[in-house]
């Protein structure tokens, strides 16, 4: 989880066409981590407009104008760069123009194309490669490349139609095809002097030069672009093409001869996974029940380059499954991945009917069963371990099943068989028919859909037991909430998100992917999991927003979780809204700018629940809009963002045990409170003075500054110069978790830090660059670390849990 941070605000980043879209959001990443960062574009306005924007965020940004396709703006960049900053630690060279629109492919502007695309970043990497330094690290190149530039794209086969060039964008993917070749010669040419060249494809990202169509947002491009950027000097390869965005897909055991089906695939996250897969090189085969839907699936995919076989297969009907084996076994004869993606529900959410449980039961676990049974004989185990992906759900895991007799039996894995799951469905449909199904205890949230799921996992796990150690691996994923039209659109996570995890678990390394498994949410990583339905968290302020996602998270991984606000009614809204998704949660009405209701809230929840295990402070309050800093309710923010939690976090002390595991306090902070943001020398150097830090030092900082607020002269002494008094109130919560870490070091408690980053919540007006959903599944990855794992008086910053640094 943790990248080992070799970088200082000495190392210097250069990143091309910076101005918006990817190379945007990596100067913003590439900032915030605290490297010296260079934003090139060949429009000065534009630039200067784009480093506005990250002042406003606290970032500092240098602006150079460079036009990669103009030599003389090159050798002017160059002279300017080497007078000011005269070394060179990283180049993202991102600068790149196509004319065409999604599905066209003209070659009028080929030798700009080439010359933007190409020689400019070629031009510009040799006039500064005399910079590069390699005494402190590695030194290195990403060039942002892309999948229609791989060299297998060019089949010459035989005036450009005819001769064998790339048939997708021709002139950009030509473009890339250079860059890629000439990035290996560079890679073979510096191999062992301190320099790693390395190409990266971001994927179908949402730019101008997609027109906003792509199935990737510019930050998640540039989370994992910053990631492979900044690997450990032990780590960081030289001469690779890294595709899509998960850097960990590069332990590639696969290739084109690897075949993967996945059902249901015309849409939703079956779509996103055939093009995540296809993406990565594999053979893919997108199975649809309609026809004409399926064929259009595969001709969207191909317009971007991708190579996907249709087969028609309706997973209900036997026929159809039949008839698909029997073509399939024809055409490939063998088989590496199945994903069973393929399901139906007739239920909105927050309904419940069951006249169509046959219909469910047939297509969602029967559907699957048949196929998997048909295509055992073609999976192969020889070149790697064979992989079945059962696209699940949290509503089939067995604890919903509140029946003991059935729960008994499918949680009695030594005599589980097929028999007993059928009767099982027999029992649950008689049931149905008889209208008694409700107080039977089968499954309270779409019971039918439930039972399905409830199934597929019972069979999974026969599978994966009768299989275990014959090379195939059998394992359940439950996605989360996913906008799809089983939910109308209305989930909290894309079906782009899911298929990447999903993806990334299918894709697994054969020595470490396991079987038997149940892999809930849009992480891989949870599954290493430590707490139980036993296991309490807390989250402040959490009727909206992160707070609120946050609670989804921990509660859709099976913990008792308190959601806690001020405004009972929207607590009580919030709580609703999850009982519909099939979570319980715990509401407490708490205000923590106020005393009394602290002591009333500690005083209820250690009545109820008496012990504790995580406690997320994520409460807090700004009143100055994006650009504004005003400090008029300057003691209300500190207030409310810093005394608040520090009494709730004391008041809870007692409450938390740390027999069962270690445990964990997250404080919600910001890259604002950072201590380099003071620029008050004094005030710094008692925040950066460890060893004699008290919390009496930082009430004494707190009420210089409020002194200075209420003299109207706080802008002239030296406090943050963003959001001065939300800053302030987390550099004193930032300074207060380094004396809880200090104090509890050792004794079975962990205390740290986490900014998500620039999020679209109520505070920033919904302006923001990260959804809430991916800062609550980075905070909860962080605040489930395995105890052996994790660190105390860490700030980890934005949303990624690979970077962090010490408070």
């Amino acid at each position: 989880m943790e990248l080992f941070r070799w970088w200082s605000k000495d190392t210097i980043a250069i990143v091309t066409g910076a101005n918006k879209g990817i190379g945007f959001e990596l100067v913003r990443r590439l900032a915030g981590l605290g490297l010296t960062v260079i934003l090139t574009a060949r429009d000065i306005e534009r630039g200067h407009r784009a480093v506005e924007t990250l002042k406003d965020e606290g970032l500092d940004v240098h602006f150079f104008c460079l036009d990669v396709s103009d030599p003389s703006s090159i050798k002017a960049f160059v002279s300017s760069f080497k007078q000011k900053f005269g070394v060179m630690d990283i180049l993202v060279n991102n600068a790149a123009v196509s004319f065409n629109a999604i599905g066209e492919n003209r070659v009028v502007h080929a030798e700009t194309v080439i010359k933007t695309n190409f020689f400019g970043p070629k031009m510009l990497t040799q006039s500064l490669l005399p910079l590069f330094r390699r005494s402190s690290s590695i030194a290195r190149i990403l060039n942002m490349s892309s999948r229609l530039g791989t060299f297998d794209v060019c089949e010459f086969r035989g005036d450009w139609e005819s001769r064998g060039w790339p048939e997708i964008w021709t002139d950009y993917a030509m473009s890339k095809v250079a860059l890629n070749a000439y990035s290996r010669i560079l890679a073979k040419r510096y191999k062992g002097q301190g320099l790693s060249v390395n190409c990266f494809c971001p994927g179908y990202v949402q730019t101008s030069m997609t027109r906003g169509t792509g199935t990737r947002t510019p930050e998640l491009a540039a989370t994992v672009g910053a990631s492979l950027a900044l690997l450990p000097p032990k780590e960081i390869p030289t001469g690779k093409f890294f595709m899509g965005c998960s850097p960990t897909v590069n332990s590639r055991w696969w290739s084109k001869d690897t075949i993967a089906i996945v059902t249901g695939a015309n849409k939703g996250i079956g779509f996103e996974l055939v093009r995540r897969l296809a993406g990565l090189g594999l053979t893919v085969i997108l199975t649809a029940r309609d026809i004409e839907r399926g064929h259009r699936a595969v001709e969207t995919l191909k317009d971007e380059g991708l190579d996907v076989h249709f087969f028609c297969l309706d997973v209900s009907d036997p026929s159809s499954i039949k008839a698909f084996v029997s073509s399939f076994k024809q055409k490939f004869g063998v088989m590496d991945i199945l994903v069973n993606n393929a399901a139906v529900s007739f239920n909105e959410i927050g309904e419940n009917r069951v006249v169509h449980a046959e219909t469910v039961i047939e297509t969602n676990f029967y559907g699957p069963k048949m196929p998997t049974q048909s295509l055992l004989p073609l999976f192969r185990r020889s070149s790697s371990i064979a992989r079945i992906l059962n696209m699940s759900s949290r509503l089939g895991t067995f604890d919903k099943v509140k029946n003991p007799g059935v729960r008994e039996i499918l949680q009695d894995e030594q005599n589980l068989t097929e028999e007993r799951i059928d009767n099982i469905l027999k029992v649950f449909l008689d049931n149905v028919k008889r209208g008694d199904w409700e107080s039977r205890g089968w499954p309270e949230i779409w019971t039918d859909y439930a039972m399905s799921k409830v199934a597929l996992n019972a069979y999974s796990r026969i599978l994966a037991k009768r299989y275990k150690g014959q090379g195939l691996s059998v394992n359940c994923f439950c996605p989360g909430y996913v906008q799809t039209s089983m939910t109308r659109g209305t989930g909290t996570r894309t079906p782009e998100l899911a298929a990447t995890v999903g993806a990334s678990l299918a894709l697994l390394p054969p020595k470490e992917i396991p079987t038997g498994k149940f892999f809930m949410g849009c992480s891989p990583t949870v599954n290493s999991r430590w707490w139980s339905k036993d296991t309490i968290a807390i989250v402040t302020g959490a009727n909206k927003g992160i707070g609120f996602e946050l609670v989804r998270r921990f509660a859709g991984l099976g913990l008792t979780v308190i959601l806690t606000a001020r405004d009972i009614e929207r607590g009580h809204r919030a709580v609703e809204t999850l009982k519909d998704e099939g979570l319980d949660v715990h509401f407490f009405c708490l205000d923590v700018s106020d005393p009394s209701s602290i002591k009333a809230f500690v005083s209820s929840f250690k009545q109820k629940f008496g012990v504790m295990d995580i406690l997320v402070n994520n409460a807090a309050v700004s009143f100055n809009a994006i650009g504004e800093n005003r400090v008029v309710h300057a003691e209300t923010v500190i207030k409310t963002n810093f005394f608040g939690p520090k009494m709730l976090t004391q008041s809870l002390l007692p409450l938390f045990r740390r027999s069962s595991s270690i445990a964990r306090i997250l404080n919600m902070s910001s890259r604002l409170g950072t201590f380099d943001k003071v620029k008050n020398p004094g005030v710094r150097e008692i925040l950066q003075d460890e060893q004699n830090l008290t919390e009496g030092r930082i009430d004494n900082i707190l009420k210089v500054f409020l002194d200075n607020v209420k003299r109207g002269d706080w802008e002239s002494r030296g406090w943050p110069e963003i959001w001065t008094d939300y800053a302030m109130s987390k550099v004193a919560l930032n300074a207060y978790s380094r004396i809880l870490a200090k104090r509890y070091k050792g004794q079975g408690l962990s205390v740290n830090c986490f900014c998500p980053g620039y999020v679209q919540t109520s505070m920033t007006r919904g302006t923001g660059t990260r959804t809430p959903e991916l800062a609550a599944t980075v905070g909860a990855s962080l605040a489930l670390l395995p105890p052996k794992e994790i660190p105390t008086g860490k700030f980890f910053m934005g949303c990624s849990p690979t970077v962090n640094s010490r408070l």
